[in-house]
């Protein structure tokens, strides 16, 4: 049970750093490279 809450932990820090660099490239007015 705690393999999965590392997991979960992994992927939640994972799409954060997405979320943020799809923030930067929108204020940079750039493509975002994610989608």
């Amino acid at each position: 049970a705690e393999e999965l809450k590392l997991r979960l932990r992994d992927l939640m820090r994972r799409t954060d750093r997405m979320m943020q660099g799809i923030q930067k490239s929108k204020e940079l007015e750039l493509p975002p490279v994610y989608l």
